[in-house]
């Protein structure tokens, strides 16, 4: 089973429909910030040209129609390599909404695996390597991590008794009334379950690289982990990074589809 083009169908048609369900918010921020906003750096070194609202529009329906392309087979290779310096016409434009900043960063890096990866332009039939989808889960888990390592950096074990994550849940409720979060806030014990967990699965994830047989244990757990920051603090990963999350189920999915259409 081609592993490699099942993640590119999965992984494309879901960042396409992200990105049609929110160009018309992220179209009304560029409005609203106008030339407040400096366009991003491609590596912190080329600067990606300014665009007004009508090339915004060009520049999401340029990309929506790469990932689709790619999606469904048509010159897939270049497809993904149009979308990767569309990403960042695209979305240097909108660094400063919250659900792109930083948490649209592995989109680049996961359509350049797809892009160079052997079977991405090739038949469901054919048996692909492992290795593209291992590098998609190992970049995956490298953020986690480094999350993880950069919380223990700054306080140590101090993270884990309950009192930040406290913090965290008050500050979120002052910027957008949530009474969950204030609940959990008042109930300490609460909140160092929740640091632990957090800790726990930051620096675990990497763990899936050694058993991916229980790579859906790890994908009920990044979901579980990203609803309840978006739901206690308004942090939506879900929205850019949830779709890499996707690599978890190639094996399930491959299993049930294998015996039917692909022959």
């Amino acid at each position: 089973m081609n592993g490699v083009r099942l993640f590119t169908i999965l992984y494309c048609a879901t960042l396409a429909v992200a990105v049609a369900l929110r160009h018309a918010d992220q179209s009304r921020y560029l409005k609203l910030r106008g030339e407040l906003d400096v366009p991003a750096r491609v590596l912190g070194r080329w600067p990606v040209p300014r665009l007004t609202a009508g090339q915004f529009h060009v520049a999401g329906a340029s990309f929506l129609t790469a990932t689709t392309l790619a999606c469904v087979g048509i010159h897939p290779r270049a497809a993904l390599c149009l979308a990767i310096a569309l990403y960042f016409v695209y979305f240097g434009q909108i660094l400063g909404v919250s659900y792109v900043h930083r948490k649209s960063n592995l989109v680049p890096v996961i359509l350049f695996v797809l892009a160079v990866a052997p079977g991405t332009d090739e038949g469901m039939a054919r048996r692909s390597p492992p290795w593209p989808l291992l590098i998609v889960q190992a970049a995956l888990a490298q953020s986690y991590l480094t999350s993880g390592f950069c919380k223990i950096r700054e306080m140590g074990v101090r993270w884990a008794p309950g009192a930040q994550m406290q913090g965290i849940l008050l500050f979120h409720h002052l910027y957008y009334d949530l009474k969950a979060s204030v609940w959990l806030a008042e109930r300490i014990w609460l909140c160092r379950v929740l640091s632990v967990l957090a800790l726990t699965f930051e620096l675990t994830f990497w763990t899936v690289l050694l058993v991916p047989e229980y790579g859906w244990v790890f994908l009920l757990a990044g979901l579980t982990f990203h609803l309840g920051t978006l739901g206690l603090m308004r942090i939506d990963y879900l929205t850019y990074q949830g779709p890499a999350f996707l690599v978890f189920l190639v094996g399930p999915i491959g299993r049930a589809l294998s015996g039917h259409w692909i022959k």
